[in-house]
């Protein structure tokens, strides 16, 4: 299992490192992902190089010579769109930790996976209120309830799954 996270919009960022980010997620095909748009802070090391990459704004709203925050945003997007051969890991409440955590209650790694792969299902038909996208979330909420029944949750291990005999 492996995870890769990015930042989309950094100062040199394009419309080809993007692309390049694309093809990498592509080919390496981690099995998770995530990518979220680069936030300027005036504190940050970068912010002394401000002139060099004509960087202005601060927080989620910022310009510089190859990208503004909204192209972050579009980036962010369209990494989601095409990216086929990882599974996008939410950033807030579920992220990173989710894998340790979920693998002490006793998930398999195939079941991280199939999790992953049914709640992101969700999240690309929340955008669509027609009637066929409504009843491929319904599927596809049932499918999520469905997996979920068939789990096996144990309480948190975080030791080893081998106890150690002076422990005992």
């Amino acid at each position: 299992m492996s995870f890769a996270s990015f930042i989309a919009g950094f100062p040199g960022e394009t419309e080809q490192t993007v692309q390049n980010t694309i093809d990498f997620l592509n080919d390496v095909a981690p099995t998770f992902f995530r990518i979220e748009p680069w936030w300027y802070n005036h504190r940050a090391p970068i912010h002394r190089q401000a002139a060099k990459y004509a960087l202005t704004g601060r927080d989620f709203r910022w310009r510089h010579a190859t990208m503004d925050s909204a192209g972050a945003c579009d980036a962010v997007d369209r990494v989601f769109a095409e990216v086929t051969e990882s599974l996008w890991m939410p950033m807030w409440n579920f992220d990173f930790w989710a894998l340790p955590y979920l693998l002490g209650r006793g998930f398999s790694q195939e079941q991280v996976v199939q999790l992953h792969r049914l709640g992101g299902d969700l999240v690309v038909l929340n955008d669509g209120e027609d009637t066929g996208t409504q009843e491929r979330r319904r599927v596809a909420e049932r499918a999520l309830v469905d997996w979920y029944a068939g789990v096996d949750a144990r309480p948190s291990r975080y030791g080893s799954a081998a106890v150690s005999p002076t422990l005992r």
